[in-house]
């Protein structure tokens, strides 16, 4: 196993940039650019691992071979990953700031309607347009659009900055090294002056090994131990499913056995061939369960086909007995099942919870499927993939001899699943959890009625070793793992089974694995007890390490077809960390000249449509204004001595009228001081804080800051002067 060195690209802009994310709004935006759910900005890592590449192909040719570069970049269909792991790139301090925003803003606008994520992005960002050129006229019907990043930063107007974690073998770190000072270029439009930038490499520690107290360790019987433990997508999942262009909803147990068997094999001395690598991923001893949401308390399963949402009052009820449903429901109020949703069961009620998804945008620079009748040198492609910042929650049952063992596989890096975990996506990082839901019942009593929740997808096989997704042979089989040969089916509750296909994927072989039917995750079995049942297992079926066929038991006297509560899902967990000094001022600098924009915009407002509106002519309007620009360039950003420059300009006009009506117009802002001047009163009107703005500052914690204020006297004046000039009122 080759030794991994760690890195930070620094990416610095010399120019706007315009990383293009594929997205266009009719008539706003043609190019848009990449932005997160908050407005920050971003640089995705597959554009910075391409335009590195082909500067080393194209520039750095003579230094190295194809061999090296296809060890460091990676080839398409290898059976290995590449060497070269790359993260987005994004600005300073952003974890703290895209915390901060959702926790206080973004995530509950309804509390705070300060601000936007189009506010926020407004702040790094411009929409500029252009055409195109024929014979020196602009061609008719070619206006487009394109939102650029600024140069410049607005937190410290400096050049912007963005950073990216890296990783690659010791002997690739120069060949990444000299091509990142190779690549001047990234984004759209660089042959028009956009995408300039510097990139800098540094060396960073490892700093990724978790505590494994992170991990809930709970004994079982016969000698195991469940690992439960929670994770949150630090980036976006490609989780593909049998359409290449779709993504599953969770993290199956495939791949979480595939992530620790490779960690297993990675470390020196271990090999396949070792009877605790065939004790932990291949003899079924220990199981993988599949990462399903979670919302920092509960764990979400798939719906359950008996929980339905009414089709007119959007009330939830259990749908087990149907004979009920029709006495009770409105005509055309009947109930609907729960598609693409996940459910959390607790006492109190029913959770409900959807995986956010996205769908991604890229441009493959090489057509790699090209024939000799493909011009195209490249293709633009889509995947759908999870949204990051999101949680799920699985455990690992294992033997207490290999409990440290597992232990120490999951916590010795952060998690990486699905596609282009090389770059983009799949990393995953551990968090606490707070697992505080029931747990399942340990038996039940003769003459009930029992159902059995498929919480996966499971497969079963017939007497004569075929797959099978029968009920009769599903249900057989079922019985005999519940230990429950004298039951029978109810009487009084109908089970519900659905079919789908389960297949996975296995980058070893870059092939996919057979297709198999399987029941689906929801399904239920509805059992009558003749005798006790004692046995309650969390597996039934074919696979079960790989997180097939678990399975939750209730009494179906629990659920009855009257309206169950709904509860809200848990607020999204945060750092819980104190922001650093940095980060407040890089926070305050986003978010104060948004909320002070919005004050002003109420402010000039009422200055055009009050009573008391300015009553110039529209020359002097305009020479008011020609003189308000006049002494903002000579005063070079110092409002206060603009504001005095102003004044005195206006003092300057030989008619009298004009001169006093000027002075309305900066009495508004100021007052006179003896020999001193015109001077910015802090105590006149326009400085005064409304309501609004009160009781934003007062939610966010934010202290009143004058300065903002007086930054903005100059847009005040100009406002309503330009409404004097232009409207006429």
């Amino acid at each position: 196993m080759s030794e991994r060195k760690y890195g930070e690209l620094i990416i610095t802009l010399k120019s706007d940039l315009c990383v293009g994310s594929g997205y266009s709004y009719a008539g706003v935006v043609d190019s848009d650019s990449c932005y997160d759910e908050c407005g920050l900005p971003f640089i995705p890592a597959k554009r910075i691992k391409g335009c590195i590449r082909e500067a080393v192909e194209t520039t750095l040719y003579s230094l190295y071979s194809e061999d090296d570069v296809a060890r460091a970049f990676g080839v398409s269909g290898d059976d290995h990953s590449s060497s070269f792991m790359l993260e987005n790139a994004y600005i300073g301090d952003y974890d703290q700031i895209f915390e901060y925003l959702m926790e206080k803003h973004i995530a509950g606008r309804d509390k705070c309607p300060a601000y936007d994520a189009q506010e926020v992005l407004g702040r790094f960002s411009y929409i500029m347009g252009q055409t195109r050129m024929e014979n020196g006229v602009a061609e008719k019907g070619s206006l487009r659009y394109t939102r650029s990043i600024k140069h410049f930063s607005p937190v410290n107007g400096e050049e912007m900055v963005f950073r990216a974690e890296f990783s690659c073998n010791t002997e690739d770190w120069d060949l990444i090294s000299n091509g990142a000072k190779a690549t001047r270029h990234i984004g759209l439009k660089r042959n028009r002056g956009l995408g300039n930038v510097r990139i800098e490499t540094v060396e960073i520690n490892d700093k990724r090994k978790t505590d494994d107290s992170l991990i809930n360790e709970e004994m079982l019987n016969n000698g195991m131990v469940r690992l439960s433990f929670a994770i949150k997508n630090v980036q976006p999942l490609m989780l593909t499913k049998t359409m290449d262009d779709e993504s599953q909803d969770y993290i199956n147990g495939q791949q979480v056995l595939g992530l620790l068997a490779g960690r297993y094999l990675q470390t020196e001395g271990n090999g396949p061939e070792d009877q605790t690598f065939k004790d932990l991923f291949l003899n079924g001893s220990t199981i993988f369960s599949n990462l399903y949401p979670y919302d920092g308390k509960y764990t979400y399963y798939p719906a359950p086909d008996y929980i339905g949402r009414r089709k007119k009052t959007k009330k939830l009820v259990y749908t087990v007995k149907e004979y009920s449903l029709s006495k009770k429901s409105e005509p055309g109020d009947q109930p609907k099942k729960l598609k693409g949703k996940y459910v959390a069961e607790t006492s109190d009620g029913l959770r409900i919870l959807e995986v956010k998804k996205d769908v991604a945008y890229h441009h493959s620079h090489k057509n790699t499927h090209k024939t000799a009748e493909d011009k195209e040198e490249g293709i633009l492609y889509s995947v759908e993939v999870l949204r990051s910042r999101q949680m799920f929650s699985g455990s690992v049952i294992v033997k207490d001899k290999y409990s440290s063992l597992v232990k120490e596989l999951i916590c010795r890096d952060d998690l990486y699943f699905g596609k282009s975990k090389i770059a983009q996506y799949g990393r995953c990082r551990l968090i606490k959890m707070d697992r505080q839901q029931k747990d399942q019942e340990n038996g039940f009593k003769a003459a009930k009625d029992i159902i059995v929740t498929f919480l996966a997808d499971a497969i079963f096989i017939d007497s004569k070793g075929n797959l099978t997704v029968q009920y009769d042979e599903v249900f057989e089989t079922v019985k005999q793992a519940l230990s429950i040969d004298t039951a029978t089916e109810s009487s009084g509750i109908l089970s519900s089974l659905q079919t789908t296909t389960s297949t996975g994927y296995l980058s070893v072989w870059n092939l996919r694995r057979p297709a198999m039917p399987a029941i689906k995750a929801g399904s239920y079995l509805v059992f009558h007890l003749i005798d006790d049942m004692k046995k309650t297992p969390d597996f039934v079926g074919e696979r079960v390490l790989e997180g097939y066929g678990q399975i939750s038991v209730k009494d179906a006297s629990e659920l009855d077809c009257e309206e169950v509560k709904e509860l809200s899902i848990g607020e999204m967990a945060v750092c819980g960390e104190q922001l650093d000094d940095s980060a407040k001022e890089s926070i305050n600098q986003i978010i104060n000249p948004i909320i002070y924009d919005t004050w002003l915009e109420r402010k000039i407002y009422q200055a055009i449509n009050g009573a008391d509106k300015i009553d110039v002519t529209n020359t002097a309007a305009g020479r008011f204004a020609l003189m308000l620009r006049e002494s903002l360039v000579e005063a070079d950003k110092d409002y206060d001595l603009a504001f005095k420059k102003f004044g005195e300009r206006i003092d300057s006009f030989k008619t009298g009228d004009t001169r006093e009506k000027g002075r309305k117009i900066l009495g508004k802002i100021g007052r006179t001081q003896g020999s001193e001047g015109w001077n910015i009163d802090l105590n006149c009107t326009f400085f005064e804080s409304d309501k609004d703005l009160t009781e934003v500052l007062s939610m966010l914690g934010i202290q009143d800051d004058k300065a903002e204020k007086v930054r903005r006297w100059p847009k005040y004046v100009m406002a309503i002067l330009t409404d004097r000039k232009y409207k006429g009122r």
